[in-house]
């Protein structure tokens, strides 16, 4: 995805505001389709073994149910 502009956010774990690439694309999920953002921002994903994280704007439309006792999940868009 191409990176169109920098923007400075803060996190859960890091209060002090830090720079991270925007970038516009559309993200494609196996079995489920794609998900376009004109601003998606990046983020240090690798350490955690995550590709990408969809935020609520991409999943406002979606339905999802967790199944704590058998450890499934299903996911609806």
């Amino acid at each position: 995805m191409p990176q169109v502009d920098v923007a400075m956010i803060s996190s859960a774990t890091n209060d002090h505001p830090e720079p991270r690439p925007v970038f516009v694309g559309t993200i494609e999920v196996k079995g489920i389709g794609g998900f376009h953002t004109e601003r998606g921002l990046g983020a240090s994903l690798a350490s955690d073994k995550l590709i990408a994280l969809l935020g609520r704007d991409a999943l406002k439309d979606a339905v999802l149910v967790y199944n704590g006792s058998d450890a499934s999940f299903s996911l609806s868009v």
